[in-house]
């Protein structure tokens, strides 16, 4: 058996950690507690009606953000998800497309209006093509909202637990994301921290 090493060890890891949690990813209560925290932040950064706008969801798991936005009745929204047994419970609607694979190596099928990467790109280990990435999918006049762990303490126990299933956590993204979006015109709109673990962000492009 060929041996795997660096990201290709990372993303086995991955795709073996998330299938094994996939019917638990938000079933327990604490995990439900921070979904609906985070949700408040997420729902207060986009419009209340998303009439003829197409949404990315990176990384959307079972669909969680997917069935709160489709009551807000956008033209469309795609689900991206490197892990079958999470794509498999994204609610079943005309309006959802899902992918299943890995953001990086998926070929961008349009432009969407907003794009979700919501606890997402700290478990890429090559943040940089993923940010250049986001472009190649959006709009010439879009808004992203990204979803990460600071790096403070309580990041620090959530990075922890993961290393102890052998996953790599980056919570040095900042400083990452404000490097790609001055490299390719967008600007940060609005910013809260989400205590303890998380602070999300939205920018918008060519404004």
């Amino acid at each position: 058996m060929k041996e795997l090493h660096g990201i290709d060890r990372q993303s086995k890891l991955l795709d073996l950690h998330f299938d094994k949690v996939a019917s638990l990813y938000v079933g327990s209560f604490s995990a439900k507690i921070i979904k609906k925290i985070e949700l408040v932040y997420l729902l207060s950064l986009l419009p209340k009606k998303l009439d003829g706008k197409l949404v990315l969801d990176i990384g959307c798991g079972s669909g969680y953000y997917i069935r709160e936005l489709l009551k807000r009745n956008p033209q469309g929204i795609t689900g991206v998800d490197r892990s079958r047994s999470m794509i498999e419970q994204v609610p079943s609607d005309d309006r959802v497309k899902t992918i299943c694979g890995d953001f990086l190596s998926t070929k961008s099928d349009g432009f969407y209006d907003f794009i979700l990467a919501l606890g997402v790109l700290e478990f890429c280990q090559d943040s940089q093509s993923f940010l250049k990435n986001i472009s190649f999918w959006s709009d010439k006049i879009a808004q992203v909202i990204f979803l990460y762990p600071p790096d403070t303490l309580a990041s620090r126990i959530y990075q922890t637990y993961h290393r102890s299933h052998g996953i790599k956590i980056n919570t040095s993204l900042s400083r990452q994301i404000d490097d790609w979006a001055h490299s390719e015109n967008w600007n940060l709109a609005k910013k809260h921290r989400i205590h303890p673990f998380a602070q999300i962000e939205l920018y918008v492009r060519g404004k």
